[in-house]
């Protein structure tokens, strides 16, 4: 990529908890009419988007408080992380700040080494002639590959986060890389050893509300939560309904990769045990009921109950309510409602339901 030289000045300083307006200022030698645009890691939408005029950006915007943001270029995006009233920097192939905070400049090292490991399209389009050819092994090659990258990636970020708990960016970096992927142990332990002020921003507030104080509702030994699913006619049922069975409760949904590659081993286990009474909910985290119900028909999940919360993903209510952010997730529950595993997959499913189920 052309380079882009960046300056990015705040009008006020910069504080956590305060909002400050920032104006954003690009020398490029990308070709006129070039689209640049700004987004929090949230959200989709830019919250100011300009093009290239004789050489220039110019950008307008305002924060709540230090965070990353991502810059994108075509099909490119580059986290920065503002939280100082004045960054300059170089974008080539990875983002150089030449003037900015230590924390900024940490961060932009780490990430020049971190993307290395990240899921490529290149990745994405191999998977997709596999899965359109059934070409199992590839899959399963393809898969591991994809496993290896996420705990590289894990293992990076724990390592920064650990290491510069003061640093803004270590918030961003638990709540995108790590909660979901982590033990519950190992978030509490990432979160506590933040510094206030991290703790106090958006994601840190998140990560405390997903990934300690929600999950502990949700605990091995607890009493599962009473909650309500559709179904696909859309009436309300009771997860409490199902006691005085063994139930798996799955969370999946059609856009999510790894739980279509776990749905076989599930279908398999299901087979084995049903006869002893095991019963598997499946609740979709999907953001439509065609993709839902498609799932269902290709995969061939006909022979457990199946629900839906309300069709936004993630951000459903039934996901804030149990903690889920991330996919696939699980609990298996006793007769009597108790949470006796969670987050059980691959031969660790199949050894608990081993030692319960005969």
């Amino acid at each position: 990529m052309k380079q882009l030289v960046l300056a990015l000045s705040a009008l006020i300083g910069v504080t956590a908890q305060a909002q400050f307006n920032f104006a954003l200022k690009v020398k490029t030698t990308l070709p006129e009419g070039t689209e640049v645009s700004l987004r929090v890691p949230d959200s989709y939408a830019p919250f100011s988007r300009v093009k290239v005029e004789s050489g220039q950006l110019e950008f307008a915007g305002m924060l709540s408080e230090p965070q990353v943001i991502l810059i994108s270029v075509g099909d490119l995006t580059y986290p920065i992380l503002i939280d100082q009233a004045w960054v300059s920097a170089e974008l080539d192939k990875a983002l150089s700040l030449k003037a900015a905070s230590h924390s900024s400049i940490e961060f932009a090292k780490f990430y020049s080494a971190f993307e290395g490991y990240q899921i490529t399209s290149q990745d994405i389009n191999e998977y997709s002639v596999a899965e359109s050819s059934e070409d199992k092994a590839r899959l399963e090659s393809i898969n591991q590959v994809f496993k290896t990258k996420e705990e590289r990636r894990k293992g990076m970020a724990i390592d920064f986060i650990t290491n510069q708990p003061d640093n803004y960016a270590s918030a961003y970096l638990m709540r995108f890389f790590v909660l979901g992927l982590e033990t519950e142990s190992k978030i509490k332990e990432l979160y506590f050893g933040l510094a206030d002020p991290v703790k106090s921003t958006k994601w840190g507030e998140f990560v405390y509300e997903m990934g300690i104080r929600l999950p502990s509702l949700t605990c091995v030994g607890c009493v599962i939560p009473d909650f309500s699913y559709l179904d696909f006619n859309g009436e309300a049922n009771n997860v409490h309904a199902l006691r005085g069975s063994y139930v798996l409760v799955d969370f999946w949904a059609s856009w999510c990769k790894p739980c279509r590659i776990e749905s076989p081993v599930i279908k398999q286990l299901h087979e084995v045990y049903r006869g002893a009474g095991l019963k598997i909910l499946a609740i979709s985290m999907d953001y439509s009921k065609a993709s839902w119900l498609k799932a269902i028909e290709k995969d061939g999940l006909h022979s457990w109950i199946h629900g839906s919360s309300d069709f936004k993903g993630l951000e459903s209510q039934l996901a804030k309510q149990l903690g889920i952010c991330s996919l696939p997730s699980n609990l298996l529950i006793d007769p009597s409602g108790k949470i006796i595993g969670k987050n059980l997959h691959g031969e660790q499913l199949k050894l608990t339901l081993l030692k319960y189920m005969n």
